[in-house]
């Protein structure tokens, strides 16, 4: 995991972050009123069990955007959407490897508690658990054109329902703005009916690759608070 130079400089930010933030959150005053953060999140997954092996190294990045609302001193529940870009190697039916982009769009609906263990964290600020619930639709791309016959480039479109789960932290620069670091996992319903050793079918393929992609991820984010 660790041969992957990306990854690596992201576990030592994220590592210097939230060991910072810790330190810092509590002499943040609440939230001063502020109930609304709209928010920009990047994750960074180095493709967990997919590897050097296939060429497919590299950030395999994951962009967030999403508004969360506080409702009480412990809780937030908000809406939040997501893309995500990666690729995967596939044999067509004559036997012949050929490469193709997974792109995937999701929203669905988060809620954040801020108790984590602690007494005193006033939301939206300090350590922070995290569930979403989305629907994801995702289609592949082929690169190489060799999957079919007719050398097309869509592979198809599906559909399915993925779940997420962060830890992190938050913390306040000046009134208005946030960031947060955090560790995210997830998965689909479809990892219930999915081969992870070998398939020819795009179906399976995509959604055996955003498995892994979303099984562990590095995130950060900055976000903008208002009333």
């Amino acid at each position: 995991m660790l041969r992957n130079p990306f990854f690596a400089s992201c576990c030592i930010i994220f590592l210097f972050l939230l060991g910072d933030t810790c330190c810092v959150f509590s002499q943040v005053p609440g939230y001063l009123g502020q109930k609304n953060i709209l928010h920009l999140r990047v994750t960074g997954a180095p493709a967990v069990a997919y590897g050097s092996e296939e060429g497919l190294w590299g950030p395999n990045l994951k962009w967030g955007l999403g508004w969360e609302r506080v409702i009480s001193r412990r809780f937030s529940l908000g809406l939040v959407a997501y893309q995500i870009g990666t690729k995967v190697r596939y044999a067509n039916f004559q036997k012949e490897n050929g490469l193709a982009h997974v792109w995937a769009n999701a929203a669905g609906v988060q809620i954040h508690w801020y108790n984590f263990f602690k007494r005193g964290n006033i939301a939206p600020i300090g350590p922070y658990q995290r569930l979403e619930v989305m629907y994801l639709n995702y289609r592949l791309q082929d690169i190489d054109r060799k999957y079919y016959l007719d050398g097309r480039e869509n592979l198809g479109n599906f559909d399915d329902l993925a779940f997420t789960f962060a830890v992190g932290t938050k913390g306040i620069i000046g009134t208005r703005l946030s960031y947060h670091v955090g560790i995210q996992t997830g998965t689909m319903m479809r990892i219930l009916s999915t081969s992870f050793i070998s398939s020819s079918d795009p179906d399976i393929l995509g959604a055996a690759r955003l498995i892994r992609h979303m099984s562990f991820n590095l995130e950060c984010g900055i976000g903008y608070l208002f009333k």
